[in-house]
């Protein structure tokens, strides 16, 4: 190891592999560009890993390479942790939990975002990857307030319908939610007899889906994500033995309900969302 280190600092070696461990008290000036290969245990985690680039002032490079599984084992982990079992009690360590897996679910969300700067002390930085795309692609920033209002439509739905004795959903997701929204004739509708929440609107409603700004899932999924977040939606995760006392873990996510008030909340402020020009979409304008 201190072979291999030496070696490092000393630019015979070019590139080095090792865990987030490494680095601490080492100080060296060459770090161009950190790959992570799986996605931060914790903020702190994460800045401390980027930290190892750019010490001499020049720019620097960091990718993170993770996968919505990545973002499921952290949840495991974090909800399993011993020391959270043995210091806290069962309430206080349900708080921390919470707190823990929001973090998780806030980095998620920033490095889901495509345009936004990720740099939240000033409006644009001009240098990051999402600044650099916002200027590339001439995006355009659109309120989507209506959009929101008609996604806690979609939610609030589902929750009557959930509700309902005769219907089998008894909890529902994300992607419910998204396909829904979308009015998506796929398996998951049929099944669960989702279809019948707009199959009896009336043909005006059926055809105001062209008036949505939000046409895709990944941008649903994305407004969904926010909403949870800002507390307008609650999430409810879940994560339990696949079978009695089994070692692996299954986990869920689950929408539970619409905070009080989420209207109001919604129509308070600006909700801006950046937008591609097509051809296709003359329905976008600033």
């Amino acid at each position: 190891q201190k072979t291999t280190l030496n070696l490092w600092n000393n630019q015979k070696i070019k590139y080095i592999v090792a865990t987030n461990a490494f680095g601490m008290g080492v100080h060296a000036l060459h770090v161009r560009t950190i790959i992570h290969t799986t996605f931060p245990l914790s903020p702190t985690n994460f800045v401390q890993e980027v930290g190892r680039a750019g010490r001499d002032g020049q720019s620097a490079e960091s990718l993170v390479l993770y996968a919505c599984a990545d973002i499921r084992e952290l949840l495991m982990i974090v909800d399993t942790k011993p020391d959270s079992l043995e210091m806290l009690a069962v309430r206080r360590r349900r708080e921390h939990l919470d707190r823990s897996k929001k973090k998780i679910f806030a980095m998620a969300y920033t490095f889901e975002e495509s345009y936004q700067c990720q740099d939240p002390e000033i409006s644009e930085c001009g240098a990051c990857d999402n600044c650099i795309r916002h200027i590339t692609d001439n995006i355009i920033w659109c309120d989507i307030s209506i959009d929101l209002l008609r996604i806690l439509d979609t939610v609030d739905k589902l929750l009557r319908f959930t509700n309902d004795l005769e219907t089998q959903l008894v909890t529902f997701g994300r992607n419910d939610i998204v396909d829904v929204f979308i009015k998506a004739n796929n398996k998951n509708t049929r099944e669960k007899n989702l279809t019948s929440l707009w199959t009896n609107e009336s043909d005006d409603m059926n055809n105001d889906t062209v008036n949505i700004l939000i046409q895709t899932k990944s941008m649903c999924l994305h407004a969904i994500d926010r909403l949870c977040l800002e507390g307008i939606l609650a999430q409810k995760v879940i994560i339990k033995p696949m079978w009695p006392g089994s070692l692996a873990l299954v986990y869920t996510s689950n929408i539970s309900e619409i905070a009080p008030n989420a209207r109001q909340k919604i129509g308070k402020k600006l909700w801006l969302e950046a937008f591609k020009p097509s051809k296709k979409r003359t329905d976008i304008k600033q």
